[in-house]
């Protein structure tokens, strides 16, 4: 999203939520935040957060809005039944954490099993792991991906600068690490 979607996102939820306010550097986050998402996706996923909550949004609440939904574990298994019936079918999956799953669990287990309810048990089981990770990648802000550590970059210096002096004149609390 470019800068001026992301102004008129501001613009709709201040005239949603009155009370909210939006400073410099919280337009800086918002675009920071929510740079790597669609306008519309994200202009659709603030209407439906305004009709559900008497709050004003986050950018966690419009990432998770907007994010695609995941096939439900009941019809991942159904789309895994279906190719596995079929033979010489190739098998591409409806979403990636379907073929992670199926790996996981194994293709020849699942397709030539005597007990598919226990095949069924175990790719369920995984699927819910993979489908966990992949909604939260699909949450998280495209430049944080895999990220062992976040950095908001400007964003931070930015708000640093807005309460008046720099992070790294910030007190630090606690003990020798801060840590205490």
């Amino acid at each position: 999203m470019k800068r001026a979607d992301v102004c008129a996102l501001l613009g709709v939820a201040k005239a949603a939520y009155p009370r909210m306010e939006v400073s410099v550097p919280t337009e800086a986050l918002w675009c920071e935040l929510l740079a790597d998402l669609d306008g519309d996706a994200a202009a659709a996923a603030l209407k439906r957060h305004i009709a559900t909550s008497p709050h004003p949004p986050t950018v966690a609440d419009l990432r998770r809005l907007a994010a695609p939904q995941l096939p439900s574990a009941a019809a991942a298994w159904a789309e895994v039944l279906e190719k596995a019936r079929g033979i010489g079918r190739e098998r591409a999956w409806s979403h990636a954490a379907i073929g992670r799953a199926v790996e996981g669990v194994g293709w020849e287990a699942i397709r030539y099993s005597e007990q598919v309810g226990v095949e069924r048990a175990h790719f369920l089981r995984v699927y819910a792991e993979e489908a966990s990770r992949a909604d939260e990648q699909a949450r998280m802000p495209e430049a944080l991906r895999g990220a062992d550590r976040p950095r908001l970059g400007s964003v931070t210096a930015g708000a640093a600068v807005a309460r008046g002096r720099w992070l790294e004149d910030a007190p630090v609390r606690g003990g020798k690490d801060g840590l205490e």
